[in-house]
């Protein structure tokens, strides 16, 4: 794993604490427990550590007698640390960062470019990232778009910390509710289906039928065995619904800049399932009931029995899960494999993984799933088979709208030229609405409000990262920006070292990201930084400092925030225009 400079500080904090612990009290406790936090009051210190609360009781002590013993004895050890001060106040011991540091800091995210925040911590590792996931017969809707732009965020963020990732969209189509698509055609025919909204209309009309006729119900079951039993006419009318479908996920696929490495049919698992459930009967995992299904028993694990079988033979996603893990180890033997779906699933994942689990299978350690909430319009649910839906493609296409118009309304630019910074805005505004907000949360969707430039948007950050580059070209002229001399000291501002710690905090937040599947930490700390630049750049003139080496210490701050701005917002899947 990388070794960065803020890090490399929060170690020596701890090794400094720890060695006056010892000192002053022997080595009661191991350096592991003593823990290196940001203090509330930024004005106290850079770092914190609250050692003194958990000594306080085996000491018979005040916190802050003690706080205020350890901070005086760390304070004689610091003349080759990155610290310039240590402090006690309340029970915590408080270090503040030397200027070396902060000259440090902006030159290792110099050296390292785009490299930096990268942390190898999945080097040599394999993880596959399922996300997206339409059904094969209806269109995406606004529906889908959480699981494809939130897993899509994870599967850069795990490549980026060293992982070599597996996209995978895996299209279900060998279920119930093709059949009933698949019924829907053959009573009402195929003429007039030339798009993915006459298979929408089509998948309301027969659960408009269904409603009056139960018998239809039981038809559209016998579909599901001819699927599966390979019947000639059944596979023809689902391969026309197939290519129906992929094109329009494709098109919206490449407008929001998303690419899968494989794109695979839950039908491909039918028979890997089948074989999975056959074992988990014969090792007494799974027994068919009465009405002959096969049901995993699923008891020992506190979970609800789990149907992985129908009477009459035919497979359900269950079993189709059970299938796809098993094939996807032999095939590429992930050290992970995440599955991104809806919380609504949070129940059968948790089945499908203790299923494999009880077989033994030695990849069944390695599955995650991330739930999420649902997100629903302003009036309520959407619902495929009722109609209610909003289409993908209309809400991408609603959000560049948007976009032009305030694109247009604070710049005179050519039509080209702000149709092509609104598509950036338009998509972004999409990414960053459904990745600020924590996975297991709800959205209420809401275009007006994901496109807006002010506040914690996608626009604020991409005007963030023009303006850094406006800076640095009105600078620079196209020449190098001269780097600060070694020697010479400078004392940086507080707005100076605010932001230059918070940059150098970067890999520690995609670390942390990668580790715990967390987009939305990521997307609250580029808002955060945002706002440190802003206020930077309010209170530090670049262009015409106080001095040449106050001048190239900020422009180097500059184009430190450039750089880990377009870092962070690539990985959230989010292009920059060259201007705004």
């Amino acid at each position: 794993m990388a070794t960065y400079l803020y890090s490399t500080a929060k170690s020596q904090a701890q090794e400094l604490a720890y060695e006056s612990v010892c000192d002053l009290f022997g080595a009661i406790l191991p350096a592991s427990s003593i823990e290196i936090t940001r203090p509330k009051d930024e004005s106290l210190g850079d770092y914190s550590c609250p050692i003194s609360f958990k000594l306080a009781t085996s000491l018979r002590n005040s916190p802050n007698e003690i706080s205020q013993k350890l901070a005086n004895s760390i304070s004689g050890k610091i003349s080759k640390s990155y610290f310039s001060q240590i402090s006690s106040n309340g029970g915590f011991i408080n270090f503040r960062l030397s200027d070396k540091y902060f000259k440090e800091g902006i030159s290792e995210i110099k050296k390292k470019k785009d490299e930096f925040g990268k942390n190898n911590v999945g080097r040599g590792k394999k993880a596959i990232v399922e996300f997206s996931s339409p059904n094969i017969g209806k269109p995406m809707h606004i529906g889908h778009i959480r699981s494809t732009i939130l897993g899509d965020c994870v599967a850069r963020v795990l490549k980026f910390n060293g992982y070599s990732v597996i996209s995978s969209n895996y299209l279900c189509e060998a279920g119930l509710q093709t059949a009933k698509l698949l019924l829907s055609v053959q009573l009402f025919g195929t003429e007039k289906i030339e798009t993915e909204k006459d298979l929408l209309a089509l998948y309301v009309k027969i659960h408009q039928e269904m409603e009056k006729n139960p018998d239809l119900e039981k038809k559209a079951q016998e579909l599901v065995l001819k699927m599966e039993t390979g019947d000639k006419k059944t596979l023809k009318e689902l391969s026309m619904i197939r290519k129906l479908s992929i094109k329009p996920f494709d098109r919206n696929y490449k407008v929001l800049d998303i690419d899968f490495t494989e794109q695979v049919f839950d039908s491909d698992y039918v028979e890997e399932g089948r074989l999975i459930v056959e074992d988990a009967v014969s090792k007494q995992i799974a027994f068919r009931d009465k009405t002959g299904e096969t049901v995993a028993n699923l008891e020992q694990f506190n979970l609800p029995n789990l149907v992985v079988l129908r009477s009459n033979g035919t497979t359900l996603y269950s079993t189709r899960d059970l299938g796809l893990a098993s094939r996807d180890f032999k095939k590429y033997k992930f050290d992970l494999r995440i599955y991104v779906t809806a919380s609504e699933q949070n129940l059968h994942f948790q089945q499908v993984f203790a299923i494999l689990s009880a077989l033994q299978k030695p990849f069944a350690k390695n599955l995650r799933h991330i739930g999420f909430g649902i997100i629903s319009l302003e009036d309520g649910k959407l619902s495929t088979r009722e109609g209610r839906v909003l289409l993908l493609e209309d809400v991408i296409n609603d959000s560049i709208s948007l976009a032009l118009l305030e694109v247009k309304q604070r710049q005179d630019y050519s039509d080209r030229e702000a149709l092509e910074i609104a598509a950036k805005v338009g998509i972004a505004a999409l990414k960053y609405s459904i990745l600020k907000i924590s996975s297991e949360k709800d959205i209420k969707f809401s275009l007006r409000e994901a496109v807006k430039f002010d506040g914690n948007t996608a626009a604020y950050l991409q005007y963030t990262c023009v303006r850094a580059k406006n800076i640095l070209a009105k600078a620079n002229e196209g020449l190098p920006i001269p780097s600060p001399s070694k020697n010479r000291q400078y004392s940086f501002t507080s707005e100076e070292r605010k932001l230059v710690l918070m940059l150098s905090q970067f890999p520690e937040v995609v670390g942390h990201s990668a580790r715990n599947l967390t987009p939305y930490l990521l997307c609250e700390y580029l808002f955060k930084l945002a706002l440190s630049f802003s206020s930077f750049y309010d209170k530090s003139a670049v262009l015409k400092a106080e001095s040449t080496e106050a001048r190239t210490i900020r422009l180097e701050i500059v184009k430190s925030l450039e750089s880990v701005m377009t870092s962070g917002l690539n990985l959230l899947g989010i292009n920059v225009p060259a201007k705004m």
